[in-house]
């Protein structure tokens, strides 16, 4: 009896470490529990330790979970650019064993600094599902900043437009006794769906996003010596995304800059994506959702941030740069220009383009805008890359894609395969700006010639800008009529660096550009709009959202 229980014992504690190897030795899981210790900071009742966890960063120690559901990783892609690292995991999210409920892709974008980006996309057909993604801070205190200035507060010579969207961002850095232990800004959350619309003629598609409700689903919860901080992405039969930028520094220096990166965010980074930035989109968008949202180019430049970075030279800024930059040269088509990925049913309408444009004011932006945080960001291989737009405008204007004047030619304001377009005053300025400006770096002189042929397009049309309400108009038709009132600030701007380029390049200036300067100022005095300009940073103003 005592060998038959003896075997007995040994076959248990045999089948015991079986069990207990196999569980340790499962791939990237952990099963500790969560904590589970009251809420002393946030507002929200801490998770409950119902599911596995998912390992996903080392660095960070990121787990993720998703409540009620359980997580699979199917793969795990990595991607270098620029010393900019991403790993992107796909995870299901099942109700149980092989019953799918939704999927999630989060990125992980580390940059330079060894500060990190986390990007997290979640997909549900008919389900409710969330995935949380968690991480420890150490220390015995924090601090946190949150701001949501209004737009029409921030920047009050905007053109008026509905965006149901906050402009809430939130900052919390951790403190352990006398230092700091990390810190983390907290972007965007939103549910939406995805609308898209292929065409069988080209292939190409366009894409929008119907917002559905904006989310603000985060905490931060103090257990013993450390915090845990988790943020939640949610998607109720449709998709989810959220963001959030962290580092085991403090990513602000004082309130200012905080309040500044808020300020800069409700362009430039409220929603963010690994490749995208989206925004409120005009009523025009196709497909047309009842909320429609797109991805937004001119966003996209982030020059404010740029600006900001090279004023402060603070962390968070350098971060911000090195994701712009990558995140534009992921989006970059193979000819090196950027095109607009939805349709816009004005200019479907008018001139037949549908999606995948070229903009030509957003690509100057764009280039000018990479150019200048190359040179930032150090990335020396990056130097002669202004050429590929300067070289495109040419070989636009060789083929025909202008508005002829009595002595020179204006370049259209968009490029597609479909037809001519109507020529705005702020895009032509910007287009033989651009030229003068590649000139200037190259010493070409074909860059030299296009641009003098713009400039003698503006001398020919000259006056006819002028509306009889003392501004500008918006754009001269392929007709020769000129419809619309101008941007308040944009042109103007504009005018002002054509000024201080042709003083560079041919010493003087012209009447007509003097006339047109004169006009915007004499309407924008008459609108109580500040007209001051710091000449010697022209190029900041050039480009502005209106």
């Amino acid at each position: 009896m005592t060998k038959i229980w003896r075997r007995i014992t040994i076959s248990l504690i045999v089948l015991v470490s079986l069990v207990f190897i196999g569980l340790w030795m499962k791939p990237h899981f952990i099963n500790k529990p969560i904590n589970n210790t009251p809420n002393k900071v946030g507002s929200v009742e801490p998770s409950k330790p119902s599911q596995d966890q998912l390992l996903l960063n080392k660095d960070f120690n990121v787990i993720a979970f998703s409540k009620n559901h359980q997580l699979k990783l199917e793969k795990v892609e990595k991607k270098t650019m620029y010393g900019v690292h991403d790993e992107r995991y796909f995870l299901t999210i099942e109700k149980s064993a092989n019953e799918e409920a939704g999927s999630a892709i989060v990125t992980f974008r580390k940059v330079p600094t060894n500060d990190v980006f986390v990007f997290v996309h979640v997909d549900s057909e008919n389900a409710n599902i969330n995935l949380t993604l968690q991480q420890s801070f150490s220390g015995n205190s924090y601090e946190k900043r949150e701001l949501d200035l209004p737009t029409s507060e921030v920047y009050p010579n905007r053109k008026e437009y509905t965006d149901p969207t906050s402009n809430n961002f939130t900052y919390l850095e951790f403190n352990d006794k006398d230092k700091k232990s990390g810190s983390v800004f907290i972007g965007g959350q939103y549910l939406f769906k995805k609308l898209t619309h292929t065409y069988p003629d080209t292939g190409r598609t366009s894409t929008v996003y119907g917002l559905l409700s904006e989310d603000r689903d985060f905490k931060y919860e103090q257990n013993n010596n450390h915090y845990n901080f988790s943020l939640t992405t949610n998607a109720n039969q449709s998709s989810g995304e959220s963001w959030y930028l962290m580092s085991r520094t403090p990513l602000f220096n004082n309130e200012d800059e905080f309040t500044l990166a808020q300020n800069i965010g409700i362009d430039e980074y409220k929603w963010l994506t690994p490749t995208d930035v989206i925004s409120k989109g005009v009523d025009s968008i196709f497909p047309k959702p009842e909320i429609g949202f797109a991805r937004s180019l001119v966003r996209q430049s982030a020059k404010k941030s740029i600006i900001a970075f090279e004023d402060i030279n603070n962390r968070f800024f350098e971060n911000i740069n090195w994701n712009s930059f990558v995140q534009l040269e992921q989006i970059r088509d193979t000819d090196g220009l950027w095109y607009s990925n939805y349709t816009s049913t004005w200019l479907e309408s008018t001139y037949g383009i549908r999606t995948h444009y070229v903009d030509s004011r957003h690509n100057d932006n764009l280039i000018r805008a990479q150019d200048r945080r190359a040179k930032n960001l150090g990335i020396t291989e990056y130097k002669d890359s202004y050429k590929v737009y300067a070289d495109f405008l040419n070989n636009k204007m060789d083929e025909g894609f202008v508005i002829k004047t009595v002595n020179g030619k204006f370049l259209v304001d968009y490029y597609s395969d479909e037809s001519l377009t109507h020529v705005s005053l702020n895009h032509a300025l910007s287009l033989m700006n651009y030229l003068y400006y590649a000139f200037q770096k190259s010493s070409d002189e074909k860059y030299l010639i296009a641009a003098d042929q713009m400039y003698q397009a503006l001398k020919d049309t000259g006056e006819a800008w002028i509306n009889p309400e003392g501004n500008l108009f918006y754009q001269l038709n392929l007709d020769g009529t000129y419809q619309d009132n101008d941007y308040k600030l944009v042109t103007y701007y504009d005018l002002l660096y054509t000024r201080k380029l042709l003083q560079e390049i041919k010493g003087e200036t012209s009447p007509i550009i003097e006339k047109l300067i004169d006009s915007k100022i004499n309407y924008l005095e008459k609108a109580g709009v500040d007209i001051n300009v710091d000449m010697e940073k022209i190029e900041d103003y050039v480009g502005i959202i209106e």
